[in-house]
């Protein structure tokens, strides 16, 4: 199974266009939210929380092997120095290898519009204050950037297949 992330600060549209690309999939395919992994009451970023929003990502990777998935995308704020060092662990806990990396940014005045104007139930003010975790993307080694700004989610989509065509990987329809 691949796997595949897509990182970001909260509002570039990671989880819409991770799911979008999962939807578009020609193969039994997973998306994984791994922000959801991490909901949990007196919730406060640190090592031991993503430690186990990891945890249930190697628990759950396994499960979609045994389904039969031949891809996995998984969301979420995942940065060098925070969390992404845990989901590199826990893929390869799962003899899982990382084929891709994308990193979605926007300005943050997007950034900004899309928390605001989101309709989902949220915390606004606690999405907004993580916005600047953006700038922080660069530091992921592999990863392919795509500014999303201005761009409609079947854009951002249609680019990263586009990307995956081109390394050889097809399975969208």
């Amino acid at each position: 199974m691949r796997v595949i992330l897509h990182s970001g600060a909260p509002g570039v549209g990671k989880s819409e266009t991770a799911r979008g690309m999962v939807d578009r999939c020609n193969v039994k395919a997973a998306f994984i939210d791994i922000d959801t992994f991490g909901l949990v009451n007196h919730w406060k970023a640190n090592h031991e929380l993503y430690k186990l929003m990891a945890g249930n990502l190697e628990a759950t990777l396994p499960n979609y092997l045994r389904w039969g998935a031949e891809l996995a995308v998984v969301s979420g704020v995942m940065l060098p120095r925070r969390l992404l060092p845990f989901v590199e662990q826990a893929v390869e806990t799962a003899n899982l290898e990382i084929s891709s990396i994308y990193g979605l940014t926007a300005s943050q005045g997007e950034i900004r519009r899309r928390i605001v104007d989101d309709p989902k139930p949220q915390n606004v003010p606690e999405r907004l204050r993580w916005t600047w975790l953006d700038a922080e993307l660069s530091d992921i080694h592999g990863l392919s950037l795509l500014d999303s700004n201005g761009l409609s989610k079947e854009s951002v989509i249609d680019r990263i297949l586009d990307l995956e065509r081109a390394g050889g990987h097809d399975y969208w329809s």
